[in-house]
């Protein structure tokens, strides 16, 4: 009986004890430093801040509902897309003559893009971008962005780059392979 008893102890004190490396640290989520940047603006009484976090945590929170608990790359994905409505409303103010609330938005991008990891260089884009029109095989290179495209996202998480860029890349990539 008491065999037991001391078994289930072990056992018992096994399944609750958490065994941590200490050598390797874990670097947060982005969704976490979001969380917790929202924490520590809240602590400074930066309203400011805290406000533009929670309605970014918000739209994190909004897809997580619509399917499930989403990954980093698409929590990603949603702070790019709101750093672009950003840019098109300071296009927008600016045209308006509203310099004050352009600002505004330009100051909510430099701490949205604090949070967020760097995009690729133009260096690594054009590698990977060669790499994919060797992968893809295609004999027309005007004709065939889009299977290069798609060769170049297989191997290329979208959070990583800005859509815009790579197009860009692609066809100096193109006039270069044509031009030499």
């Amino acid at each position: 009986m008491s065999a037991t008893l001391c078994l289930r102890n072990v056992t018992r004190s096994l399944i609750t004890r958490r065994f941590y490396s200490a050598s390797a640290e874990q670097v947060p989520s982005v969704r976490q430093q979001v969380m917790d940047g929202v924490k520590t603006a809240m602590k400074a009484r930066d309203t400011f801040k805290s406000t533009l976090l929670r309605s970014v945590l918000a739209e994190i929170q909004s897809a997580d509902k619509v399917s499930g608990h989403i990954p980093t790359p698409a929590v990603i994905s949603i702070m790019r897309k709101s750093i672009s409505r950003r840019n098109d409303a300071i296009a927008q103010f600016k045209q308006g003559n509203r310099e004050d609330l352009a600002e505004k938005e330009a100051r909510e991008i430099e701490i949205i893009n604090s949070f967020l990891p760097p995009l690729l260089s133009e260096d690594e884009l054009d590698v990977r971008l060669r790499a994919a029109i060797e992968k893809s095989k295609v004999q027309d290179l005007q004709k065939g962005k889009g299977k290069i495209l798609k060769a170049f996202y297989t191997s290329t998480d979208r959070s990583e780059v800005d859509a815009t860029v790579v197009n860009q890349r692609l066809d100096a990539v193109i006039e270069s392979i044509l031009n030499a």
